[in-house]
């Protein structure tokens, strides 16, 4: 598996599993691309939005899961499980499943 597929895999089970995912994050794996992923997770149609965040260190950048395709599966720490709902979504914009 080539390092772009393996960062997607990452960048997508972070948000479908915890609705999130920061740069912070992204670095403690020594994964400098988030940016370019998500970016490709867009051209996808995900829809995810990027902010600014306080943390108790000083502020990061976090991306927030809105919706994600509905032909994407949720990912569990037991594999991928396909779930057909349409657009998942959620009143915090986290998967509501």
């Amino acid at each position: 598996m080539n390092e772009s597929k393996t960062q997607m895999n990452w960048t997508k089970s972070q948000l479908l599993l915890n609705g999130r995912v920061s740069r912070n994050d992204a670095l403690k794996i020594y994964f400098t691309r988030l940016g370019a992923r998500i970016d490709d997770l867009k051209k996808e149609g995900w829809e995810v939005i990027g902010f600014w965040d306080k943390t108790e260190h000083g502020k990061d950048y976090v991306y927030k899961l809105i919706s994600a395709p509905s032909e994407i599966g949720r990912i569990t720490p037991q594999g991928l499980v396909k779930i057909n709902l349409g657009i998942y979504q959620s009143k915090q914009g986290a998967l509501g499943i």
